[in-house]
């Protein structure tokens, strides 16, 4: 009997043990249906800017947040667009129609808007719409349009005309400001007349040809322009250009080049070298040439001869040379008539519109002609006088 209701409690409280968990599994089935039949997340889809001020033919860029608290796909699409408008949805480089949200890294996405030239001022309206399952989000963004509205970026410069020398390297400083809740990178280029050489570049770079904007922010783009050394005075225009974020910026720049100055002094032959007898006069041909891209003005010429010579020049001024000219001039040299025989050195000089340069000329003193007759005629007298005396004494 005792046996007996060992079993019998034995199996009572192994009923009671199934029981137990087959109730808890009974409740736990309820909550799993749930779960599994709810929505797959309360999605949001926003902007920072619902409502923005644009100018006719602007492109303006704006960032969507599209949230959730689970992983969930997500279809995107621009359900209404102003007719004329352009509008579209990108995100990693694409244009985009579907995100899968991610509660630890949101996907980026942008609403990219092209504003027709001829856009009616006033308000117009975008709709951006986004589905999952049976849940749909319409985000509504207004666009003012104003003939006066600012742009979103802008491109000027403190300084837009600079003036030099040709020999110059000019530079300017522009600034390139955004109004922009984005970052935006911008290309550079700029072009000038034939034979410049012309480069911009951000601030404190040597090799970028792009810059990046930050909301909100500025950057420094420096522009440097090499004129050719020969090129004429006058005002040449420069261009700089920076493309990106939907928008083409330009900002015209003056040079004003008032020319270089450069001379060059040489001798006609080229030459060194001259010779001439001590007292004669001896002329020496030179050519001056107008090296520079401005006129000479107010030429003269000198001389730094030895003690006791004399140097003129013909013509011995000239009020103006113009560019690329070359005018033949005469030195003429006259050595002290008692120099003695050798070399000498004259420096010829130019000078004018503050250049000057100069010729180092060697020249040769020769013994006079008539040292050389007067010698003739005394071996003359000698050999008359010998003649006579072996004449005279030779028969004795």
């Amino acid at each position: 009997m005792r046996a007996m209701r060992s079993r019998t409690g034995g199996r009572w409280r192994v009923a009671r043990a199934v029981g137990t968990a087959l109730a808890a599994v009974l409740l736990a089935v309820p909550v799993i249906l749930v779960a599994g039949a709810s929505p797959a997340g309360a999605f949001e889809l926003t902007t920072a800017y619902p409502a923005v001020r644009v100018g006719p033919g602007e492109q303006a860029e704006m960032d969507l947040a599209v949230t959730s608290p689970t992983i969930e796909r997500v279809a995107l699409a621009v359900t209404e667009v102003p007719p004329g408008w352009q509008a579209r949805l990108t995100g990693g480089g694409f244009q985009i129609g579907a995100v899968f949200t991610d509660p630890d890294d949101p996907p980026e996405v942008t609403l990219k808007v092209n504003v027709p030239d001829d856009a009616a001022e006033g308000v117009h309206r975008i709709v951006v719409r986004a589905q999952s399952g049976a849940q749909v989000v319409d985000l509504p963004v207004e666009f003012d349009v104003a003939a006066d509205a600012p742009g979103a970026f802008t491109l000027t410069s403190e300084f837009a005309q600079l003036r030099g020398s040709s020999t110059d390297t000019f530079r300017f400083d522009l600034d390139l400001e955004s109004d922009s809740p984005r970052e935006a990178t911008f290309d550079l280029a700029a072009t000038g007349p034939e034979g410049w050489t012309i480069t911009a570049r951000p601030s404190g770079q040597s090799q970028a040809t792009s810059v990046t904007v930050e909301p909100g922010g500025s950057a420094t783009i420096q522009v440097e322009a090499n004129p050719p050394d020969d090129v004429p005075a006058g005002t040449y225009p420069i261009t700089v250009r920076a493309s990106g974020a939907g928008a083409d910026l330009g900002a015209e720049l003056l040079v004003d080049v008032v020319g270089s100055y450069s001379l060059e002094l040489t001798t006609a032959d080229e030459r060194l070298g001259a010779e001439g007898n001590a007292g004669d006069t001896t002329s020496v041909g030179l050519v001056l040439r107008n090296t520079g891209s401005a006129p000479l003005e107010d030429v003269s010429f000198s001389a730094t001869p030895p003690s006791g010579w004399d140097v003129t020049f013909s013509p011995d001024r000239l009020d103006t040379v113009p560019p690329g000219e070359a005018v033949p001039v005469t030195a003429r040299i006259r050595p002290d008539g008692d120099a003695v025989a050798g070399d000498y050195a004259v420096t010829l000089r130019v000078s004018g519109s503050g250049q000057s340069d100069n010729v180092e000329l060697r020249f040769a003193v020769e013994t006079s002609r008539w040292w050389g007759f007067i010698g003739l005629g005394i071996i003359a007298i000698a050999v008359v006088g010998l003649l006579f005396v072996f004449r005279r004494f030779g028969r004795r």
